[in-house]
């Protein structure tokens, strides 16, 4: 059963807007979890995945060569009834 869909947000690359980076100078996040990321590997292809942040360790999840440019929470999901 479906219960909803929402499209990723476009890289930062892209569109900005909602994005937080430390290259533009915002801090990451204070607290663990999974956020949605601006990706990149070797500087040439931009998209967005999921990544895990640790306060101690920083981001991780990461694969050889990639680089994460900017983060943002997930969108609160609507909750539904279902009766």
């Amino acid at each position: 059963m479906v219960v909803g869909w929402q499209a990723l947000p476009p890289p930062i690359t892209e569109n900005p807007a909602g994005w937080y980076s430390e290259y533009r100078g915002d801090e990451n996040p204070r607290q663990n979890g999974s956020y949605l990321c601006t990706a990149t590997r070797d500087n040439k292809r931009y998209y967005v995945e999921s990544r895990f942040w640790n306060e101690k360790k920083g981001w991780t999840q990461l694969r050889e060569g990639e680089e994460v440019l900017a983060w943002r929470k997930y969108p609160s999901v609507p909750k539904f009834i279902l009766r």
